[in-house]
């Protein structure tokens, strides 16, 4: 390993014009990139005059820069994990392989501590370059803000606030529940750092409106369009479909079907060879060379995965868009009559198939006899019907759409939108159906309720380029989407079902990273240097130290140690004993 020895390249002092003279010499084991690894030997400074009160210690400017402070790994191997963990989603494991590929021995925990660490400094830079940020939001006309959180139940949230102009990410938050009182200290600093936005756009819920409307007091406020259609049709069809979910879950259909594929695989797999002739010859009455048996036993195996398929249908947009269980009680109604007539002409009764299709036939049978589901399903159709004329009013999450939930509602005249929702409304209010129908009337009541946060008129801003209108997206799924890839990539990395332990150990500002897509904001940050490394390098060492600790901090309603307390059974008596 070279030694490599480093001076300061002040040698005079500031205070006095004496010259420096030698404190002593600090060694320590560095690592970067561009060398690998090398002991460094820094020889410190201090003046030494009798009369200077200079009780500074001068180092040398050269190792700061490739290294933090009593740091071993230069900011080149942080900046190098940052990015290979957030934007190339690699995990530490893979990371500390790339880096011994590179001369750079490190541990998995270094990794993770350095990726966390290159947090701290993005957020710590970020919030340095606020107005340089701001100046850039106004020769746009200013900011709209986009709000949204993600988090399980009964687990802290992140709020995140993007410009959907800039689509700079502005500000994170930890928040222990979406309150206006938790919400409100984050829109505040928000205001005092960028200023008031041109319009919020947001989803409907009670804490986060309430946070607005009061902190952005005459800001315009858009609902986004896909969550409050999802929010209404939660409310018109979750009752009959919990009724629909329940009854299939009673009788235990999917377990039994899919035992029943299970005992005919053996049989398809060793008939494999006829796959092929039976996908051409099915529907089209041509004989095969295969034996009835055969024939019956591929018939009854294609029939109950075609019913299973059914729990796959949809579009990526969840639940009230996309309906499986509802796409699959369907198709069991469906293939009903179809199973009988199979049974009725199977030739050999003493066949595996055709047991298996008597099983099959004595199921499906309980669906279709079930008066309960039954009615359950022809509710939600009609109530379906409604739900997606509403749907199509507003070309938002289309029923033929493939972009699941990456679907932002298209370049559509907001005009044209509202006069298409005017006639919904009008057909449902007199429809015999929409005639005291408690269900469809509070349909409406939400509709007219929200009605000018959904179709707000363009706002005219100043740019630096003249007056231009701008309308919001109709949607907050820019902020969705960064939610699904973190959601996807912490669980990834964790293993954890939930996020509930992921929040907790998350550093605040990790959606921050996305920004470092778009080259206009590397570009305000880096603030006339050349990379991120040199950026990181001007960042008070003391400032990093301290946002490490606060990093993740989780905010929770209930502090952790009461939550251990209160699942003790016999806590009340614990409790009495103590006080007395």
């Amino acid at each position: 390993m070279p030694v490599v020895r480093f001076t300061p390249e002040t040698t005079i002092c500031s205070f006095c014009g004496e010259q420096l003279a030698v404190r002593k010499s600090r060694g320590k084991t560095v690592f970067t990139l561009h060398i690998g690894g090398f002991s460094s030997i820094e020889t410190l400074r201090e003046c030494h005059h009798e009369t200077c009160s200079n009780d500074q210690h001068y180092g040398s400017e050269a190792l700061s820069k490739l290294v933090p402070h009593l740091c071993n790994y230069g900011y080149d191997v942080m900046v190098y994990i940052g990015k290979a963990m957030f934007l190339r989603h690699r995990q530490g494991p893979e990371i500390r392989e790339e880096l011994a590929e590179k001369n750079v021995p490190i541990s998995v925990n270094e990794v993770y501590y350095l990726a966390e660490k290159f947090i701290v400094y993005l957020a710590a830079l970020h919030h340095i370059r606020t107005v340089q940020i701001r100046e850039v939001m106004n020769e746009n006309g200013g900011y709209i803000l986009h709000l949204d959180t993600f988090g399980d139940k009964d687990s802290p949230r992140i709020i995140t606030g993007i410009d959907a102009i800039s689509n700079f990410i502005l500000d994170n938050a930890k928040i222990a529940s979406e309150k206006c009182d938790y919400v409100c200290p984050f829109l505040t600093q928000i205001l005092e750092r960028y200023g008031h936005p041109i319009a919020v756009v947001q989803d409907m819920g009670k804490g986060l409106m309430n946070a607005v409307e009061k902190v952005f007091s005459g800001v315009t406020v858009f609902i986004c369009h896909f969550h409050f259609l999802r929010d209404l049709g939660k409310d018109l069809l979750h009752d009959n479909y919990d009724i629909l979910r329940k009854r299939l879950r009673h009788h235990g259909i999917l377990t039994h079907l899919r035992t029943l594929a299970k005992s005919m695989k053996a049989c398809v797999d060793e008939h494999i060879e006829f796959a092929e002739e039976f996908t051409m010859a099915c529907g089209k009455r041509q004989s095969v060379a295969e034996s009835r048996d055969v024939l019956l036993t591929f018939s009854v195996y294609t029939i109950i995965q075609w019913i299973l398929e059914g729990k796959k249908l949809g579009n990526g947009y969840g639940f009230p868009f996309d309906r499986q269980h509802l796409d699959f009680a369907v198709r069991l109604i469906d293939a009903a009559p179809h199973i009988h007539t199979m049974k009725t002409m199977a030739v050999n009764t003493t066949c595996g198939g055709y047991k298996t299709l008597l099983k099959l036939d004595k199921h499906v049978l309980e669906i279709t006899e079930d008066e309960e589901l039954t009615r359950a399903i022809h509710a939600i159709q009609k109530d379906i019907t409604v739900f997606d004329k509403l749907r199509k009013a507003l070309r938002i999450a289309p029923e033929e759409g493939k972009d699941g939930l990456n679907d932002d509602g298209g370049e559509e005249d907001i005009g044209s939108i509202e006069r298409r929702v005017s006639k919904f409304r009008e057909w449902l209010v007199d429809t015999e159906d929409g005639k005291d129908n408690e269900r469809y009337e509070a349909f409406i009541r939400q509709l007219d309720k929200y009605w000018d946060k959904l179709f707000a008129d363009p706002i005219e801003v100043s740019t630096s380029h003249g007056k231009i209108l701008i309308q919001p997206q109709r949607t907050n799924n820019i902020l969705e989407q960064l939610f699904r890839n973190f959601k996807h990539w912490y669980r990834r990395k964790s293993g954890y079902g939930t996020m509930g332990k992921t929040l907790r150990a998350m550093v605040t500002n990790t959606p921050l990273v996305r920004n470092l897509r778009n080259e206009e904001y590397v570009r305000v940050i880096l603030g006339g240097n050349a990379t991120l490394e040199e950026a990181f390098a001007e960042i008070d060492s003391d400032l990093i130290r301290k946002n490490m600790k606060e990093a993740t901090h989780s905010p929770d309603k209930i502090p952790d140690k009461i939550k251990t307390l209160i699942k003790k059974p016999n806590l009340p008596e614990l409790l009495s004993r103590f006080l007395t």
